[in-house]
């Protein structure tokens, strides 16, 4: 099965005394994926959004937080180019 994780649920694999309702289903998820028992895919752009979050809510701790998550059991997926197609294809506002 695929599943993709939003960054809420990414987020609280790495945030320390996370006790928010979801927590130990997003480890669960976490875990499945490490197992091979699931794959988890997640746009591209996630690195930015899971950045931001964790810049502003621990600015001392954010790279260390960070750094498990683009590597984990995530797959990235490539986004499409479909605004280069629009624009390609002619104006995009009239």
């Amino acid at each position: 099965m695929i599943v993709t994780p939003d960054a809420s649920v990414l987020l609280k694999w790495v945030l320390p005394g996370n006790d928010e309702r979801g927590t130990d289903a997003a480890l669960a998820l976490r875990d499945e994926a490490a197992a091979g028992t699931l794959d988890l895919v997640v746009p591209q752009l996630r690195i930015y959004e899971l950045g931001n979050t964790l810049a502003r809510r621990f600015p001392e701790d954010a790279d260390e937080l960070l750094a498990p998550l683009p590597g984990g059991p995530a797959t990235p997926h490539p986004l499409p180019d479909t605004g280069a197609a629009a624009a390609r294809g002619g104006p995009l506002t009239a």
